[in-house]
């Protein structure tokens, strides 16, 4: 998965990613996230919060990784949810991680 790792982190360098389920609970409801991604090993509040949010709102998640290889990844500290922003990454992410998503 080093591919969709390194695509997360073009992501990140070009600013078009946020960080926390706070904000990304707020972007999902407002409409302007393309993707959630949560940690496999976020906790089971943040995972059922960011699934029955992007379910409620028809937006696509993955989970991928840890919280310690998002955080690498990304270059932040401990990640658990990242939002990504643009469209054309949100596709790239997808189509990397195989086109399955739930959401």
């Amino acid at each position: 998965m080093h591919k969709l790792e390194g695509m997360i982190g073009l992501c990140v360098r070009a600013g078009r990613a946020v960080f926390g389920s706070e904000a990304c609970e707020a972007l999902v409801r407002s409409g302007r996230l393309r993707l959630v991604i949560v940690a496999e090993d976020a906790s089971e509040n943040t995972q059922k919060r960011m699934r029955d949010k992007c379910t409620t709102y028809s937006v696509p998640r993955i989970s991928f990784g840890t919280v310690g290889s998002l955080a690498q990844c990304t270059g932040k500290g401990k990640v658990s949810v990242i939002g990504i922003r643009d469209e054309g990454f949100a596709a790239a992410i997808l189509k990397i991680y195989g086109g399955g998503y739930s959401g």
